[in-house]
């Protein structure tokens, strides 16, 4: 499944995994990775669509339900309580996968600053063999 895909469904995952993926600096980052009982796009319900920078890849053979979100939502409005339930589970899949997100952005970027650092110290300030020489 790619990031352009309408978000007009959601999906659970029936058997299998899948990792939710970001793009940050061009790279892809595994934001999470969801085995049966997640559910994938939950954001449609709330917002009509998903968020446009996830992208979801299976990992192993996977089985998914596929859901229309309008008739969805319609069986989740005739009862309230499912509703709230679903909803409730929405939101904390979009605040889990936001604060993930977040630590693999942070993650990268301590990665680049320290590449960066690394090469601006230069190999003369990086520790080898015979770091514990005297400097001339």
């Amino acid at each position: 499944m790619e990031r352009d895909v309408p978000g007009d469904r959601v999906r659970l995952i029936v058997r299998g995994k899948c990792a939710i993926c970001a793009d940050v600096d061009g790279l892809e980052l595994v934001v999470a990775v969801l085995e049966p009982g997640n559910w994938l796009h939950v954001s449609a319900l709330a917002a009509g669509r998903r968020a446009p920078s996830s992208r979801v890849r299976a990992m192993a053979p996977t089985t998914l339900w596929s859901f229309d979100v309008t008739a969805l939502r319609s069986l989740l409005e005739e009862d309230p309580r499912a509703g709230m339930a679903v909803m409730a589970r929405a939101a904390k899949a979009l605040g889990d996968y936001y604060g993930l997100l977040m630590k693999a952005i942070r993650r990268n970027l301590q990665e680049q600053w320290e590449g960066l650092a690394k090469q601006r110290r230069g190999p003369e300030h990086q520790a080898g063999p015979d770091s514990s020489a005297a400097p001339p």
